[in-house]
């Protein structure tokens, strides 16, 4: 959720509610001065614009949702968004920024994978 969350405040998109386990949902910018407030009380203020979904939560086991759980090779797909994103825009080339991303998030992928047992 973290790096959607950082990919759409890129974006100029803001994360205004989570329905757990797996769905983010977002909204434009420029449209949140127009729709918050409506958006808040119709999806309630514990819910929409909530403070604490800025910088989402990272930490969340590989196997969290039901026996659908990540394989080793799907894990080693996996990249730290932030890492690739400053190195991209330092001028790395993307293979390159993509190696060191992947690099960046294998201890948190170790550490993760060892709260799943």
């Amino acid at each position: 959720a973290r790096a959607l969350d950082m990919a759409a405040r890129h974006h100029n998109y803001t994360t205004i509610a989570i329905a757990e386990p797996l769905d983010l949902f977002f909204l434009r910018a420029d449209l949140e001065a127009k729709y918050g407030s409506a958006l808040k009380q119709t999806l309630g203020h514990g819910v929409a614009f909530n403070p604490s979904l800025t910088g989402v939560r990272q930490g969340v086991p590989l196997n969290s949702y039901k026996s659908n759980a990540m394989t080793f090779a799907e894990a080693n797909e996996l990249l730290d968004y932030g890492t690739w994103l400053k190195l991209v825009q330092s001028g790395y080339k993307l293979h390159v920024a993509e190696q060191k991303a992947r690099a960046a998030a294998r201890p948190h992928i170790a550490e993760l994978a060892a709260l799943a047992r």
